[in-house]
């Protein structure tokens, strides 16, 4: 499946999109003041090597990427008021990961609380 039509998403969905996007520049990976407007203090991540990631831990994991990521967006469902689940494979010469991502409606806007990622065969 590739890209949703945005015409087809809301502007909540548009937005978590986005916020997904800029995760994964490097400009905002290596900078903790923007990133950590973008993630919960609450977050977790089962990350595809069997990594299990907190908030606390997440700066270690925003290394610089090993070459570009394109974001291939799968489905963005609204799971209740203010939470949305987003899927997503990350493609990038070393292959695919899916990802699973949820993203809480917060006073900051919409945060990451949960992500998971599964190497793709």
């Amino acid at each position: 499946m590739t890209d949703m039509a945005p015409a087809a998403l809301d502007d909540d969905q548009l937005e978590v999109i986005e916020r997904a996007r800029l995760m994964l520049r490097d400009d905002v990976r290596h900078d903790a003041a923007q990133w950590q407007r973008y993630v919960h203090p609450d977050f977790f991540q089962f990350g595809f090597g069997g990594s299990e990631v907190h908030f606390a831990d997440l700066h270690d994991h925003l290394a610089p990427l090993k070459g570009s990521i394109t974001m291939e967006v799968v489905s963005v469902d609204r799971l209740g008021e203010g939470v949305i689940l987003l899927l997503w494979k990350g493609h990038s010469k070393h292959g695919v990961v899916n990802r699973a991502a949820v993203w809480l409606k917060t006073d900051d806007g919409w945060q990451l609380r949960y992500q998971q990622g599964t190497q793709a065969r």
